[in-house]
């Protein structure tokens, strides 16, 4: 693979190719791996460089006017490898119902089934180095799971990848390939399509040092990440209110994976915290368990309850970190504006709450302290629940762009979050079947420990940075900004790969599922490029 620097181009230098990738995350990469070696001419264009850049990081600046979530900053990397260089590597497939139309879901519904997606996701278990069967165990190495009460709780099986970041992982792959150059450093400003609007014509590329460059190709393919894609669509051709956007639907149905610290989980005999679905190390890259299993509700009795897709992990974390003083709405805050110090971002709008919920709780932050101080003396863990919900589709749940522009004048985003009521009342209801179950199974007890935060929400509440929807999937282009194929709805040439794409998004970390779609978008574009 041939690798050039875009910041060394002379200036206006126009590149041609068959196909265009903007972007070399697990989507662009994936596409390029299907297709390295094809003869079809590859550009794929990446933003950051081959390693992190702050100056160039800074592009993501945006702003959080919804639920709390990290702003872009944090939750997307620019970079050579996009956010799997920060990603833990969890592989999951969605759930069967997850793509089916479910009546008490608005929006809900894929354009495809699960078994449409299944060889994709086959193949995908090989490109991630795992092999096509290790999804579907029934056991965990040695560690057992869990039985609970049958048809109302089941496990699912997750997959850990040894190595998580694409730049290590597939990088021998790409090299090889001679129909493949990698342009780094190189930010599209802008997507310039035909006079009828029917066709991408190409792309304007401008560096921070001020160079710009055109790239043209017979097909493009968008694949910047679940964020950047809906700011590249909407802040081309703006006059018409951005590429794609005829119905009003880019940017709408934003969707993320609530994630609930809720409390801990005791098991009457200590042998038992050796189960399938204990992790051990969640907070590292990847996994000390190569494999793991969560627990979710049965199929069927979802439906007839009529909820949401929605999952516990057991999580090995310090035991002050699960406490209700910990996961209190000041310590809560308290946590968020030492990470926005830390990291070098703003908390935005949420900050002058953050502060008076900080000063205002004092005296349970002290608490917490003390007993964060006391773990230094005597360390102590314990397992905290992490429930995983599923996001119901909202088109009032957004993404849009402010009057506020980045270095290279590209409008910056607000991501105004939104979750169900739906949602709410899975969360309780799961809490509620989850300790039934482990007390009639004999194995132990749930004990919640949080607190309410203003939005009636616990007030461990935060995002999984999973961004999804925006750029939805749909085969009516009044519902849905791509089809079947990925292709956005009246333009020729022009796809969009990654969770931008999901009608839906189930509770599943959405990368392998990512994956599987580009490596079916990659089969697609292979028969129109040859």
């Amino acid at each position: 693979m041939t690798m050039i620097d875009a910041r060394k181009l002379d200036t206006n230098t126009v590149i041609e190719a068959d196909l265009c990738i903007i972007g070399a995350g697990a989507a662009g990469i994936s596409i390029a791996c299907e297709l390295a070696g094809k003869g079809i001419r590859i550009a794929l264009i990446e933003a950051g460089d081959r390693e992190y850049d702050r100056a160039s990081q800074s592009l993501y600046s945006g702003y959080n006017v919804g639920l709390p979530t990290d702003p872009p900053t944090a939750s997307r990397i620019r970079v050579l490898g996009g956010s799997t260089t920060a990603w833990a590597g969890q592989c999951g497939t969605l759930n069967r119902d997850d793509f089916e139309v479910r009546p008490w879901v608005p929006y809900s519904g894929w354009p495809f089934s699960l078994e449409s997606l299944r060889p994709y996701y086959q193949r995908a278990q090989t490109f991630m180095e795992f092999g096509p069967d290790e999804i579907a165990w029934t056991a965990v190495d040695d560690r057992p799971v869990l039985r609970l009460q049958d048809n109302v709780l089941e496990p699912k099986m997750f997959r850990f990848c040894e190595t998580t970041d694409f730049r290590v992982l597939h990088r021998e792959r790409v090299e090889r390939a001679e129909n493949i150059v990698t342009y780094l450093n190189a930010n599209v400003v802008g997507i310039e399509q035909s006079e009828s609007g029917c066709r991408v014509t190409g792309l304007r590329v401008r560096t921070l040092e001020g160079r710009g460059h055109i790239f043209r190709a017979n097909a493009f393919v968008l694949a910047a990440g679940g964020l950047e894609n809906i700011r590249l669509m909407l802040s081309s051709n703006r006059e018409a209110g951005g590429i794609g956007n005829d119905a009003d639907i880019v940017g709408r149905f934003f969707m993320d994976h609530p994630f609930v610290y809720s409390g801990v989980v005791h098991f009457n005999e200590p042998a038992m915290e050796k189960n399938a679905h204990v992790n051990e190390g969640y907070d590292r890259l990847s996994s000390m368990h190569w494999r793991m299993a969560a627990i979710q509700f049965a199929e069927d009795w979802l439906r007839n309850e009529q909820l949401v897709n929605c999952a516990v992990h057991f999580l090995r974390r310090p035991a002050f970190k699960t406490t209700k003083e910990y996961n209190s709405r000041a310590g809560v805050s308290l946590n968020a504006l030492f990470q926005a110090l830390r990291a070098g971002f703003p908390v935005g709008p949420h900050w002058s709450r953050h502060i008076r919920r900080a000063v205002k709780g004092s005296r349970t932050i002290a608490k917490s302290r003390v007993a964060q101080l006391g773990h230094l003396v005597r360390p102590r863990s314990a397992l905290a629940l992490r429930v995983t919900l599923e996001n119901t589709p909202d088109p009032a749940s957004r993404v849009y762009l402010t009057s506020h522009a980045d270095k290279l004048g590209i409008p910056l985003l607000a991501v105004d979050w939104r979750i169900g009521e739906i949602e709410r009342r899975s969360l309780n209801r799961f809490h509620q079947v989850l300790g039934d179950a482990m007390i009639a199974a004999g194995l132990g007890s749930i004990e919640l420990r949080f607190e309410e935060d203003d939005t009636g929400w616990p007030s461990s509440l935060s995002s999984g940075k999973h961004h999804m929807g925006g750029t939805r999937m749909h085969s009516d282009r009044k519902q849905g900004v791509v089809n079947t194929d990925c292709r956005v709805h009246g333009i020729d040439n022009l796809f969009v790969a990654g969770s931008s794409v999901f009608p839906t998004g189930g509770y599943a970390n959405p990368t392998f599922t990512i994956i599987a779609l580009s490596i079916k978008l990659a089969d697609h574009l292979r028969r129109k490029l040859s």
